[in-house]
Formats: structure tokens, sequence, C-alpha cells
């Protein structure tokens, strides 16, 4: 993302999972056969079956080149359907419990404010290193002890959707983009500092992953796969730890990615939780599965893509380099005739006779689709990678430059790729951090990548590809 660019992104995963615990002395409930009221049972087992329903409702806001602000909604659906075991292993399906219910429970869960920020991003580093910190907000709906109502015999509730504290947040993500392999870490950790108004305080929980991914040659696609350990301390009320709280899990999971519009992305994702340690009766989840939609938009006008020549800046206040050669490379001094230099080295030159110049010069990303770099080095060949836009008006004058360069020297490689603005797909593969054009890559004849001339003038990357297509010295 850029700065001033606005992320909105929906999640919705599906869950189906079933509980079993025994009923302890002190809550066990009485029941009669139908018709029979001399009769007296005792349930001792609830089987409970569970699906579970979560939206999340994010929006991701670019401040800076290095701090961002998250917001994430979570509205939750779950449906109970309980079964009630008596001490003869069979199931009364009469019998209505204080402690489950056959019902289907909605609400809204407890809202997170989360901030980022990149310590690691250089334009020509692969690795991309975030912070993250913030705070769950109490939105989410609490309960009283439904242990110590059980006990007194009272209904109660054993699911609720919120913490009633509010709780700090910290995490981080860590990413090694690649041509064809990327991949990365993340982690997270939330924790209750105090109890809530009902004595009651969540245990921490922490989740650290690592994952991998790789477009395998779609360039519109994103295939990943990665495994996450999860861990939940018990929880507590003013009696003490809670029965059926804290655990243990690793998480395996695999998924896709599609990019669309340039600005949006549909995935899926598959997760089969391994349990490690339970504590008390818990739910076995079988598989997870979910479904996300984003789409970002740029909010301020300083982030929209710059039509004209006089704002291709790069985020962050970084502006080019190179004094009064930056100056001059906006004079409006240019000539009438095409293909003559003006004082400031420009070209205002025919498309149509660029085009028919000599030269190895190929379009290798069109649309802002992506490219595997390997397929755009030239062996042998100085290679030239030039990224470059529409609305990119200093863009021309490079192409024009590289050209004229690539007809006047059969070792010269010119590789084009075209973004349509810093979320289309060449861009996040390729230049990550990155939110100024034009970006010149030049490899030498063994494909090291030699230079980043990033927000360039022609006459600082003429110097550098005239000194290194020259011959050497006898």
């Amino acid at each position: 993302m850029k700065v001033g660019d606005l992320q909105l992104t929906t999640r919705l995963v599906g869950t189906g999972v079933d509980a079993a615990h025994p009923v302890s002395a002190d809550q066990l409930e009485h029941s009669h056969v139908q018709g029979d009221p001399d009769t007296d049972v005792h349930v001792v087992e609830h089987q409970i079956d569970v699906t579970m329903l979560d939206l999340s409702l994010g929006a991701s806001l670019s401040l800076s080149s290095r701090w961002a602000v998250d917001l994430r909604v979570p509205v939750r659906v779950t449906q109970i359907r309980p079964t009630f075991i008596d001490a003869t292993g069979a199931s009364d399906p009469s019998f209505s419990s204080i402690h489950h219910r056959d019902e289907t429970l909605v609400g809204l869960s407890d809202v997170q404010l989360w901030g980022r920020y990149r310590v690691w991003a250089e334009p020509d580093s692969d690795w991309i290193l975030e912070l993250r910190s913030g705070l769950a907000l109490p939105t989410g709906g609490t309960e009283e002890d439904p242990f110590e109502l059980g006990r007194a015999g009272e209904s109660h509730q054993h699911i609720f959707y919120g913490s009633g504290t509010l709780d700090p947040l910290v995490g981080f993500n860590a990413q090694l983009l690649g041509d064809v392999w990327g991949g990365g870490s993340y982690g997270m950790l939330r924790t209750a500092l105090y109890d809530n108004s009902f004595g009651y305080r969540a245990g921490s929980k922490a989740t650290v992953g690592v994952e991998a991914q790789s477009p395998l040659t779609l360039n519109d696609w994103r295939f990943y796969a990665g495994a996450a350990v999860y861990h939940e301390e018990p929880s507590t009320w003013r009696a003490g730890t809670a029965l059926n709280t804290g655990r243990s899990d690793v998480v395996p999971y695999l998924g896709f990615a599609y990019s669309y519009a340039d600005r949006g992305e549909l995935g899926f994702s598959l997760k089969r939780p391994v349990n490690l340690r339970a504590q008390g009766g818990q739910i076995t989840v079988p598989w997870i599965a979910g479904l996300t939609a984003s789409w970002s938009t740029s909010i301020w006008d300083a982030a929209a893509p710059v039509p004209e020549e006089d704002s291709h800046e790069h985020g962050g206040g970084h502006d080019h380099d190179g004094g009064g050669e930056h100056g001059d490379e906006h004079g409006d001094s240019h000539t009438s005739t095409a293909g003559e230099p003006n004082p400031a080295g420009h070209f205002d030159e025919d498309p149509e006779e660029l085009a028919t110049l000599p030269g190895d010069v190929e379009d290798v990303a069109v649309g802002g689709k992506s490219f595997l770099l390997s397929d755009a080095l030239v062996p042998g060949k100085i290679t030239v990678v030039d990224f470059w836009a529409e609305w990119c008006h200093p863009c021309r004058h490079i192409d024009s430059a590289l050209r004229r360069l690539a007809a006047g020297f059969p070792d010269l490689a010119v590789r084009r790729a075209e973004l349509i603005d810093f979320d289309s797909p060449v861009a996040q593969a390729h230049l990550p951090g990155v939110a100024g054009l034009p970006v010149v890559w030049i490899f030498d004849r063994f494909g090291k990548r030699v230079q980043v001339l990033e927000g360039t003038t022609e006459v600082q990357m003429r110097s550098v590809l005239e000194l290194l297509l020259s011959p050497p010295a006898p």
C-alpha cells in the first residue's frame, strides 16, 4: 500500500465443531421418562454440536511509508445443538437443560485497533519487517460465571463473545519476497490485565506461524501453505480457574488468492487444527474453511497516481536526490524537433518512431500484471528492467533514452514492466515499500543486479549504463 491507501477486507470463516463433557456431581440435573413422572433420570454427559460463522470486517489505512493503522470488526453467529446422555448411555431428546439450549446466537465480538510500523523495507531489499501493537476493545457481550450459576441450579450461558476488558495486543510480520517463492513469519499476543465486571479474566492467547507462497507461474494467483502454533492459557473467575479453558494446537493450512481489477483479491483457505493439550471438556475442530475478499482505494489526492510531471515523489516525503539536476529535469525548454535533446537531456519523441528503432526492447509486464524476473534476464547482455506507468511523465523520457541506447548497443536488453498503480501485482511482487517512479533495475551479463535507480534521471541512468557497456581498457 502507498500513502493514503485504504484497504477494505471482508473475511468469512466457517467452522463445524463438537464437544463433550461430563456433568459434575454438584451439577447433576434430573429428568423423567415421558409419561412416567415417578422415574428419575440423571443426565451425566453433555454432547454439543456447534456451527460457527465468523465475519470480520477490516480496514487498513497507510499514513506514511512506514506507519499504518488497522481496524477489525468481528461479528459472530453460533448455532448450538445439544444432546443429553443419561447414565445408561442413551440420549434424552425431551430433556431441557439449564446448561445448554438449542439456540442460535448472533453478536459483535471485541473490536481491534492496531498500529503498524514498518521497521525494515529498503527499496532494493527482498525483506519486509513490521511491528504491530494495539488494543482489543470490550465491545463483545459477556456473561456471569456459568459454573457458579449452574451449581445454584440457575440457567446460564457458556458462550460469550467478549472478554469485558481492554486488552493490549502486540505482534509482528516478517516477509521474504521472491519472484518464484516467498515466505515469512508472523505472531500475535493478546493478554488481559484485569478482571471484568463479572470477575472473569480471559487467558492470554498467542499465535506464531510460518508460511511459504508462490504464484506457480500464474501471474494473478498466489498459492500458500503454512503452519501456526496456537496457545491459550486457562481463563479465571473469582472462584478460581475456569473449567474447560486452556489449550495448545498446531494448525497446518493451505490456500490460494486471486487478484482482480488491480485493487481486489479473492481468497480461500483450509485449516486442520491438531490439538496438543486441552484442559477439561473442549471442542474438537475437524476443519476450518475461510473466504476472503479485499479491495483497496486511495482516499486523498497525495496518494493517487500522479498525472503531471512535477509530482512524481516517493511516499513518506522522500524526494529525488540530485540538487539542480532534479530542477532541470522539469524545465519547460523542450525543443520542437523530435529526437533532439533539450538542455535537460530530454527527448520529446514520436512514439511511432521510437517503436521502429532497432534494439532488444520487450514488454515483460502489461496492465500491472507481474512477471518472473528469471524470464526477463538475458544471459550475456546487460539487462535493464524499466518499471513505468502511463501517468508517470518522467518515465517517458527514461523509456526514450533506453530505446536510443538499445539501438546503439547490441549488448543491451531492455525489459519494460508496466504498473497501473502501486497495488498492481507487479508492484506488490517487485517494488514493496516503493511509492514513486521511475524505477530502473540494472543487471550485469551474469544476471547479478548491480544498480537500483529509484526516481532516476536520464543523466544518471546513462552514465551508469555507458560505463557498464563500454569495452574494458586494454
